[in-house]
């Protein structure tokens, strides 16, 4: 028991026996029991993680919290959202390979969501290949409809308390925060030909100070070696897209809360 948990957590960090081989090698079983052990761990790791609060309570959230970072955000339910990458080969059918190119990030590569709250607690979402743009994830990843489930059932005294989402400026997500009865707070754009104004200079770097507790939520996540070195052709994807999400969640209870 205890030997193929440490046989599956070894493989979900990554730091040693990268290759197939390399496992059968120092364990002395065969590829295919070595997969059915990370089938049968990863179901319990995604059971553990579809049966725990997908986001922190309001009162949980403003207990934990840094109570002077956060002091303006006292009365608020705050979330960011950012996205991630995660490397993908170059696949040699067009298909895969146009589905799975980032132009922002000029390579192969998965896209996932990654939201934190202000008490530090990390969210993690699906992953979906890399040519998807930020806004028609943060759209349609359906994490926004769990929120306002979640908040209309989080009442505070009676109270719906809405979440402010907190965006980088790719996602243009005003429309679909109104739509999910939430609020959304992004740095301001402009045409490049035009300066921003002394107030909207303020704003915008208010805005991206308090969006680098996401950035380091992020680096957190990638900690894992697996999601470092990213997806291999011979790997199967569910078991790696779940290990996305199960990773995600078990980093919560792994390190020291980014706040």
């Amino acid at each position: 028991w205890f030997e193929e948990w440490f046989l599956y957590l070894e493989w979900k960090y990554h730091a040693t026996n990268l290759r197939q081989q390399d496992m059968e090698a120092a364990w002395g079983i065969d590829k295919r029991f070595i997969n059915h052990v990370k089938d049968c761990k990863a179901a319990l790791d995604m059971a553990a993680f579809l049966s725990w609060p997908r986001f922190a309570s309001f009162e949980e959230d403003k207990k934990l919290r840094n109570p002077q970072k956060w002091a303006k955000y006292d009365k608020y339910r705050v979330i960011q959202w950012d996205m991630t990458n995660i490397p993908a080969p170059k696949f040699a059918d067009a298909s895969l390979h146009r589905a799975t190119f980032s132009q922002y990030y000029g390579m192969n590569c998965a896209k996932s969501g990654i939201g934190m709250q202000l008490c530090g607690w990390v969210i993690p979402e699906k992953a979906w290949t890399g040519a998807v743009e930020d806004g028609p994830y943060h759209s349609n990843a359906g994490y926004l409809q769990a929120q306002k489930e979640f908040q209309e059932a989080d009442l505070v005294a009676g109270k719906v308390i809405k979440f402010h989402n907190i965006l980088d400026r790719g996602y243009r997500g005003n429309v679909t925060a109104f739509r999910n009865d939430q609020l959304c707070l992004q740095p301001p754009s402009s045409r490049s030909d035009r300066r921003f104004t002394g107030k909207q200079t303020i704003f915008a770097g208010s805005v991206a100070r308090d969006r680098s507790g996401n950035e380091r939520g992020v680096r957190v996540m990638k900690r894992s070696g697996l999601f470092k070195r990213g997806f291999k052709e011979t790997m199967s994807v569910k078991r790696f897209c779940d290990a996305v999400l199960t990773w995600g969640f078990q980093v919560n209870f792994m390190y020291k809360p980014v706040h």
